[in-house]
Formats: structure tokens, sequence, C-alpha cells
């Protein structure tokens, strides 16, 4: 039976799935930030990357406070060259799909992870790659 609390759960819950990620994120370091940081670690373009994973492995950073060492990263003039543990670990977490979380690892993305797209013949487990036997046909170069 719905109730009036029900509904006025429902609307809230609503509107607020639709407001901006960047409005709870700490002034310094936005997810927009994150992303082009990411790109930068990665190699991929930031359109390549996917939004969701994105928003995923940003909370996880921003639980674990890590968000002004990110920032700091990112104000480097090449980020990917340096050599630093945290960028490190970003890129992990991209390729990879797991996330550290404040209650250990975690697997944040799996069909996102960049692993499956750094080679064309790689795809998720469980995922078709094609039509039947397209394995025994050798990769497209």
């Amino acid at each position: 039976m719905v109730d009036r609390r029900m509904v006025l759960l429902s609307g809230l819950a609503a509107v607020s799935a639709g407001l901006p990620v960047r409005l709870f994120a700490q002034a310094g370091f936005s997810l927009e930030a994150f992303v082009a940081l990411s790109a930068s670690l990665t190699g991929f373009p930031a359109a390549m990357l996917d939004p969701r994973a994105a928003r995923v492995l940003y909370a996880a950073f921003e639980d674990r406070g890590l968000l002004p060492e990110l920032a700091r990263l990112a104000t480097q003039a090449e980020p990917g060259a340096v050599e630093s543990p945290l960028g490190n670990e970003v890129v992990a977490a991209w390729y990879s799909g797991v996330v550290q979380t404040v209650h250990g690892p975690v697997v944040g993305l799996y069909t996102s992870a960049l692993l499956w797209k750094s080679a064309p013949f790689l795809h998720p487990s469980s995922t078709c790659g094609g039509l039947t036997g397209y394995w025994g046909d050798p990769p497209a170069l």
C-alpha cells in the first residue's frame, strides 16, 4: 500500500538522484578534474573513460581522503611522467577495475575496466565476443 511517507521519500530520492555529483565534491578537486587526471595517467582520452566508473573510483578516493593528494598530482606539468604511488594506484584501479576503499579492495568496475580496451581480442568473461566460433579466426590487425 502506498502511503504519504512513501510518496514523499520517492520524490526526495528522485530529486537527489538528479543533482550533479560536483555539488558533493570537495572544492579543491572535482570529478571532472579526476577524469582529466585519469586520462593523463592512463593514456586513454577522457571521452573513452566511463563516467559511471569515474564516479565509483572518485568516491573511493574521496572516502579515503585522498582528493587533496590527487589535486597536487594533477597540478604537476606531466602527472604521468612522475613516479607516484597514488598515480600508480589510479592507473591500477582503472585497468583492473579493483579500487581500494576504507573497507579494503572492492571490484568497482568490471566491464568498464581499461584492461578490456587495451587489446581488441579481450573481453570480459560472460560477454559475447562475436559469432559462434569467432575465436577460431586470428584477430584483425
